[in-house]
């Protein structure tokens, strides 16, 4: 007759706290032995002279079209940044950037009090709108 296995006498309940034991158990080990194998693979690369391309590479050797792709992207942003860089240098002082027309405007005014319509409705606005009152009778006409 077989033998059975020593899990298979257990409860449910008994092996949920089983398993949940060793799982705690695997990240302790996991946390300890961490810093030993990250030094051991990186005294390989260091003693075998990998490259980033041929550790990220599948498995034939060939690098994969994710890694081929971000190393694209990496060097196109490389020399997007180069050339930005030259042609900065070679412009000399930059030219003043003009600020939107619109911006600091007042567009809105009620008597002494003025908004330009930008970010949320100042509180008497609000107070204005909630009493009945349209936010267009406040308009500025333009000059």
């Amino acid at each position: 007759m077989p033998r059975k296995a020593a899990f298979e006498t257990r409860s449910f309940s008994e092996l949920m706290q089983a398993q949940q034991e060793l799982e705690a158990a695997i990240e302790t080990v996991k946390k300890r032995e961490r810093p030993t194998v990250l030094a051991n693979i990186r005294q390989a690369i260091a003693m075998f002279g990998f490259t980033e391309a041929e550790l990220f590479a599948d498995e034939s050797g060939k690098q994969t079209d994710e890694d081929r792709k971000r190393r694209e992207r990496s060097k196109a942003i490389s020399k997007g940044m180069q050339a930005a860089a030259q042609k900065k240098k070679a412009a000399g002082k930059p030219a003043r950037k003009k600020s939107a027309p619109e911006k600091g405007r007042v567009k809105y005014q009620h008597g002494d009090l003025k908004w330009s319509g930008y970010g949320p409705a100042p509180k008497w606005m609000q107070e204005l709108e909630a009493a009945g009152r349209k936010r267009e009778e406040f308009r500025v006409k333009p000059a």
